[in-house]
């Protein structure tokens, strides 16, 4: 079986981060670059990506100067886990394998639903600004990190 591969000249549409801290990039595809397998394939198929920036004659452009697309990750000061926002909290637990675990669903997504639903809210957002499902959060994360002991007793 081969693998699906298309190469298209693409222009950046737009950019924005999602609350779950995940970006959506939208590109413009001309319609003769489109690829048909592209759009037969079900919503949701996972595709690996490489973009490069290309000049107007259509070589890639090259900025000797340019800045680092980002700031490595050991080079930022992280904020400890319990100093971060309760919303960004939830965000980066249902992203854990263990966490996913523990709530005995199998992606992130299923993750997230569980949380707001024991929580009885709709976004991990209202963490922010609901008290009651801030404390139930609060709980929650504690009895995940003594889930251990829990067992032992």
């Amino acid at each position: 079986m081969t693998p699906t591969q298309a190469q298209m000249e693409v222009k950046k549409d737009g950019i924005r981060q999602t609350q779950s801290g995940e970006w959506k990039l939208s590109l413009t595809i001309h319609p003769n670059d489109f690829s048909s397998g592209l759009a037969m394939a079900p919503m949701g198929t996972r595709y690996m990506c490489v973009l490069v920036e290309i000049a107007d004659d259509g070589t890639p452009a090259i900025k000797p100067d340019a800045a680092p697309a980002h700031t490595p990750r050991e080079d930022k000061e992280r904020t400890p886990f319990k100093q971060l926002p309760r919303s960004q909290q939830a965000a980066l637990k249902c992203q854990d394998p263990e966490f996913i675990a523990w709530l005995r669903v199998s992606n992130e997504g299923q993750s997230r639903e569980t949380v707001c639903a024991k929580l009885g809210i709709s976004s991990r957002a209202e963490l922010l600004t609901n008290k009651e499902a801030a404390d139930k959060w609060d709980a929650m994360l504690t009895d995940f990190d003594f889930r251990d002991y829990a067992g032992s007793r």
